[in-house]
C-alpha cells in the first residue's frame, strides 16, 4: 500500500499505474485482486491509509493542545485555533483525501470496513481527548463525548462542501459558526 500511496502522490488517481505499483512493491497482480479486489480498491486502501495517518496526527495534536490548557478560557481559545487550522488552505489536501476515501469506500466492502474501523478508532481517541477537558471542568459533564467527537468530525468534514462550492466569501462566517457551535455543544 505504501507504493500505491506514493504513486497517488506522484501522479494522482488519473495517472495511477497499477503495474508500476506492483513492480515497485514486488507484488503480483493476483495479490492485488486478493487483497483489494481491483485497482480502485487498492487506490481506496491507499487513500484510507493516508487519511488514517492524518487523522492520527490531528488527534495527537488535539490531545497535546487539550493537555496544555489550564483553564476553560484557554480551552475555548484553543478550539478557535483548531477551527482556524481546520479551515486553512494548507489543509485542503487532507480534506480531499478524506472525501475521496469515503467516496471510494462506497463501492468496496473491504475498503468500507477499513474506513469504518479507522473512523471508530479515531473517534474514540477524540472522545478520550474530550474526556480530559471534561475532567478538568472545561466542558459540560453531561455530554456524550463519543457523539460529540463524531459531530465535530462531521462539522469539519462539512467544510469540504464550502470548498466544493467555491464560496470563499463564506469561509470566515463558517469559522464563526463552527466556533459558536462548538461552544454551545460543549457548554463553554
Amino acid at each position: 500500500m505504501a507504493e500505491a500511496a506514493k504513486e497517488i502522490q506522484r501522479v494522482g488517481i488519473d495517472g495511477f499505474d497499477v503495474q508500476r505499483v506492483m513492480d515497485r512493491a514486488k507484488a503480483t497482480n493476483g495479490s492485488l485482486y486478493h487483497h483489494f479486489g481491483s485497482k480502485s480498491g487498492l487506490i481506496a486502501a491507499a487513500e484510507i491509509q493516508e487519511l488514517v495517518r492524518h487523522l492520527s496526527r490531528d488527534n495527537r495534536v488535539f490531545r497535546s493542545i487539550v493537555e496544555d490548557c489550564s483553564s476553560k478560557a484557554e480551552f475555548a481559545k484553543a478550539l478557535e485555533r483548531i477551527v482556524e487550522a481546520v479551515a486553512s488552505s494548507s489543509r485542503a489536501g487532507v480534506r480531499v483525501w478524506r472525501a475521496r476515501a469515503i467516496t471510494l469506500a462506497l463501492d468496496n466492502k473491504k475498503v468500507a470496513k477499513m474506513v469504518r474501523n479507522a473512523q471508530i478508532e479515531e473517534t474514540k481517541h477524540g472522545a478520550e481527548t474530550l474526556h480530559i477537558a471534561q475532567q478538568r471542568g472545561f466542558i459540560d459533564p453531561a455530554i456524550d463525548l463519543e457523539a460529540v467527537s463524531y459531530w465535530m468530525q462531521g462539522q469539519f468534514f462539512g467544510f469540504v462542501l464550502l470548498e466544493a462550492g467555491d464560496t470563499d466569501r463564506l469561509r470566515s462566517a463558517w469559522k464563526q459558526a463552527s466556533v459558536a457551535g462548538l461552544h454551545a455543544v460543549l457548554g463553554i
